[in-house]
């Protein structure tokens, strides 16, 4: 069984998305389709990165689950990944764009905590490394209502490297 979840920001750029796929009542596998500010403090005087991750290392609990993102096995993209696409090199191949950024600043691996909601689930940061980082709510989502939603930032033009 599959679900999809979602957490918009400010805008629809913004927006993050967790794919999981339960085996026996628990959380077996998973994707994130994000941003690159999961792996900075603080983002001024440019346009984020986006990127597309499995999950690795899951480990359910009690209430919830663990899990790690590692940006320094993918390349950030100018504009935000389908939630069909699974990879950095496949969304290239669909005509994605390399990130103007030098995305080298970004790579790090970060783990995060879930706790299951009544809407979906709530994560975080592990508190030890990343104490700023506020708890993230997440809601549930449908894949047709997923693929209804725009795509496109506004700023995805000026934000790619064009070789």
């Amino acid at each position: 069984m599959e679900y999809y979840i979602f957490q918009e920001e400010y805008d629809e750029c913004s927006t993050s998305i967790l794919k999981l796929s339960y085996k026996d009542g628990k959380v077996a596998t998973g994707y994130f389709w994000g941003t690159s500010d999961e792996f900075s403090e603080a983002r001024e005087g440019y346009y984020p990165g986006f990127f597309v991750l499995p999950m690795e290392n899951i480990q359910n609990h009690g209430d919830g689950f663990s899990f790690v993102l590692d940006s320094r096995k993918t390349q950030f993209l100018s504009g935000p990944i389908k939630v069909t696409v699974h990879s950095t090199a496949d969304a290239l191949k669909q005509g994605g764009h390399l990130w103007l950024q030098e995305a080298k600043a970004f790579q790090d691996s970060v783990g995060y905590q879930a706790s299951f909601s009544k809407e979906g689930i709530v994560i975080h940061k592990h508190k030890s490394k990343y104490d700023y980082y506020e708890d993230h709510p997440f809601k549930r989502i449908s894949l047709a209502a997923l693929k209804k939603r725009s795509s496109k930032c506004s700023y995805e033009k000026e934000n790619r490297k064009l070789w």
